[in-house]
Parts: structure tokens; sequence; C-alpha cells
């Protein structure tokens, strides 16, 4: 499945340690599900260690969607289950995020964020999220979390749109698309 297990317990003195694309789709896993003999964990902390690369030249020069197939991205917190976690980009971005299902809702890097849930510091790049309802580069649904130092450079449609958050309930500080 090409998921690789990232170092660090999850907690706020060691977070997982995120530095490449398998190691963020096992943090998913992980905050979704549960992983292996990794118990789903709603609150884990993590943070990037580097750049991260999913898919290249997923979006044109001009924005739209590239031809080729691409790995499909499931959003951190699906909707399913909310993220309360903080999650520290370090600076570093995501880039070639492809996710097309029109009828899902909470879809972004991350789907639903909860609670006093942080996500900080990261940027979304060169990325494909056509969603349903809830969608954004960063977040889909930002009920009660915080979004700060953030940014969207990809492409991002459904409806209850938003470049960094589709709909915040929350606070979304110094960030763009």
């Amino acid at each position: 499945d090409g998921f690789q297990s990232a170092t660090g317990s999850g907690t706020e003195s060691d977070p997982y340690q995120i530095g490449n694309a398998g190691q963020l789709y096992w943090f998913a896993a992980v905050v979704n599900t549960g992983y292996g003999d990794v118990a789903v964990n709603v609150s884990a902390w993590a943070e990037l260690t580097a750049n991260i690369t999913v898919n290249e030249a997923v979006l044109k020069s001009d924005g739209s969607l590239n031809e080729g197939s691409f790995l499909d991205w499931t959003p951190i917190a699906d909707g399913e289950v909310h993220y309360f976690g903080t999650f520290d980009g370090n600076g570093f971005a995501v880039s070639g995020l492809y996710f097309h299902d029109t009828t899902a809702q909470y879809v972004g890097l991350f789907g639903f964020l909860e609670g006093d849930a942080v996500v900080r510091n990261v940027g979304v790049v060169d990325s494909y999220i056509r969603g349903g309802d809830h969608v954004g580069g960063v977040a889909g649904y930002n009920n009660s979390g915080i979004v700060e130092n953030c940014y969207n450079a990809g492409n991002v449609s459904g409806y209850s749109v938003g470049g960094v958050v589709g709909q915040n309930n929350g606070t979304v500080a110094n960030s763009y698309n």
C-alpha cells in the first residue's frame, strides 16, 4: 500500500515526524481508522520535516487538471472522524494531492477540524481537490479549530468551498489562497 510508519509517538512532546508521501498516507490512516498495530488517534500531534510530493504535475500552468492518472488522496479526518490534534507543517508544503468525488463531504488535506485542533505553517500546492460539500485546500470544515500561517495554491471546487478552508466556524489567521 506504500504506507510508511512515521517516527515519534504522536504526542505533544514527541510528535509524528512526517517527511515523505508514504508517511503522510500512514498518518491519515492512523487518524481515520488506525493502521496495523497503531490504534486510531484523532488527537495525534505531527509535524512535517520536508516538502512532500504525492503526485507530480497534477495541474497545468493555467491551473486546470493535467492529463494522466494520479494516486488518490484520502483526507486526514475524513468526516467519519474529526481531528482534534496539532499538525505543524514547519513551513513545508504538500504538493500533488488529487481528490475527485463530487459526492464527498469534508475534503482537503484535512477533512474536519474539531475542538482545539491546530493546523499551522503548511501549504498545499499543485493539487486538485474536487468534492461535494465543505471543500478547501487545507481543510474542508473547521468547526472550532485554528488554521494559521497556511496557504493553498491549488485547484479547489465543490460547494461550501474556500481556498484555505471550505467552511469555517473556528479561526483562520494569517493564511491565503
